[in-house]
């Protein structure tokens, strides 16, 4: 993004990686770090996307993760969720 360009604070952000594919019945092991607005994803010890959020929700009722899935089944197991 560039700055003072579309962006604003209730502007949705997605960031994508299309070069990046998962193969059916394959077990990953999966990582994701948020630090302040830095977040960063690894699949299997290797890196798959860092960024820095340039809105960083922060604060009370912003301390949950989600997660979403777009037009497949998900499937989570051994999943751990911890504060930094």
């Amino acid at each position: 993004m560039e700055k003072g360009g579309f962006w604003q604070r209730d502007t949705p952000f997605v960031v994508k990686r299309s070069d990046l594919k998962v193969e059916r019945g394959r077990t990953y092991h999966m990582v994701v770090t948020k630090q302040g607005g830095r977040i960063r994803w690894e699949i299997d010890g290797q890196l798959a996307l860092e960024m820095t959020d340039p809105a960083p929700l922060s604060g009370k009722g912003n301390d949950r993760f989600g997660f979403s899935s777009w037009a497949n089944d998900t499937y989570f197991d051994n999943l751990r969720i911890t504060a930094l």
